[in-house]
């Protein structure tokens, strides 16, 4: 009797502990983050291609001036910039993208300023995902990604 009763004690402890591993998963698969505005939305576990990486491109489409973001780009107008941007609202370390999997993470760099990701007005951290487009002062670029 003492047997059935600690065998069904285990069996029940073994379907609650797949229970607990299963929802930990799907929470985590389902974890997105919400950019200040509330308007950009993107999964944080999505498949990553690693053979790809970052890149801005002009928006009038003129590839000799495109810049590759490694791990990571400065942009204002500062000649310690790795992308320089002119206008009387540009810092002169305005913005600074890092790239995770499949978006950038955007940071401002000095409080008060703004930045426009696909034609709506940024302040503070926001998220950047291919295709979409970023203008501070008279820099206008498109996040792109290209294979290695």
């Amino acid at each position: 009797m003492e047997t059935v009763f600690l065998l069904g004690n285990l069996l029940t402890l073994a379907l609650l502990g797949a229970i607990v591993v299963l929802a930990y998963r799907a929470l985590w698969q389902a974890l997105v983050v919400v950019t200040p505005a509330g308007e950009q939305v993107v999964e944080l576990f999505t498949d990553d291609d690693p053979s790809r990486e970052f890149w801005l491109e002009p928006i009038d489409g003129n590839a000799q001036k495109s810049r590759r973001i490694g791990t990571g780009l400065t942009i204002g107008s500062a000649s310690a910039c790795e992308l320089r941007a002119e206008g009387p609202s540009v810092a002169a370390k305005h913005i600074k993208l890092s790239p995770y999997r499949d978006w950038c993470a955007v940071e401002e760099l000095e409080s008060e300023l703004t930045y426009v990701v696909d034609d709506q007005e940024m302040h503070g951290h926001s998220l950047l995902k291919e295709g979409q487009c970023l203008k501070v002062g008279d820099l206008s670029v498109r996040l792109v990604r290209r294979h290695i």
